[in-house]
């Protein structure tokens, strides 16, 4: 008798965690494979001024809790060289997190958006990506625990051209602190921690030109907020431009992002 679609699903992203929890018992004696982990802690204390009206609730003062333990599985510069042929070379990139909220800040994540140091206070989900790889542990009034694959995709190169296809990084652009051609996959601009980007679903061709300029065509898929299909109105389409003169680097970008046409140049 078949498994209903969401026991489906908790099975293989559980057999998924299962896999990168155990890998770095055996990836010493593996060939071919790199594993990075990345361990963050971050208690938040949050004492609002009497004006503010976190006071008026009364919730203040406030705490929140966020734990985040992240795997990276990449192949080595040894297994890639060995997947190279007249055909190109093939390359993947596997990352997963198990993130864990708790205190003030998930109770009263309406309140607290923004203000507590820049951290999140809601668990990322995939209910508008185009394939949902996100699964709920455990969550409460207080408390949310998830696990999610936020890289998840093949990338192939042959000459001048790059193909990256799955859950990838997207950045336009560039800005230290606010950058506004990042239109894709931003940052938010209260966001301390800025060592990994939430991944998209996303096709990404490039072209790579004998100066060392690039020109891109990004695709973007998504679903309507309550949809289970994918919707084109949803979707983001881009071409961006990358040159240099000089020590200059120049940057253009034409979208369709939603309902809007973008176009910038930095």
């Amino acid at each position: 008798m078949p498994l209903p679609g969401s026991n489906r699903q908790q099975i293989v992203l559980s057999a998924v965690f299962t896999t990168l929890c155990l890998t770095p018992l055996a990836v010493e004696h593996a060939s071919g494979v790199e594993l990075d982990t990345r361990v963050k802690a971050v208690a938040n204390w949050l004492d609002a001024d009497s004006r503010d009206i976190v006071s008026s609730f009364g919730v203040d003062p406030a705490y929140g809790a966020n734990f985040d333990l992240r795997f990276t599985l990449t192949p080595d510069a040894t297994s890639t060289s060995a997947s190279s042929g007249n055909s190109g070379t093939w390359r993947w990139e596997l990352a997963a997190e198990i993130t864990a909220l708790q205190g003030d800040v998930v109770e009263n994540s309406t309140l607290f958006s923004g203000q507590s140091s820049g951290e999140t206070t809601a668990l990322l989900t995939d209910a508008r990506r185009a394939i949902n790889l996100t699964q709920s542990i455990s969550s409460g009034s207080r408390h949310a625990v998830n696990t999610r694959l936020d890289r998840a995709q093949l990338i192939w190169e042959s000459g001048k051209w790059r193909v990256q296809a799955g859950r990838q990084a997207l950045s336009l652009g560039h800005g230290r602190v606010f950058n506004p051609m990042d239109i894709f996959s931003p940052f938010a601009p209260t966001a301390t921690d800025r060592d990994f980007k939430n991944g998209e679903d996303a096709l990404l061709v490039t072209r790579l030109a004998d100066s060392g300029a690039e020109l891109e065509a990004i695709v973007v898929q998504r679903r309507a907020p309550g949809r289970k299909r994918l919707q084109a109105s949803q979707g983001s389409y881009g071409l961006r431009y990358r040159g240099a003169a000089g020590a200059i680097g120049y940057e253009f970008v034409a979208a369709q992002h939603f309902d809007d046409q973008v176009a910038m140049a930095s």
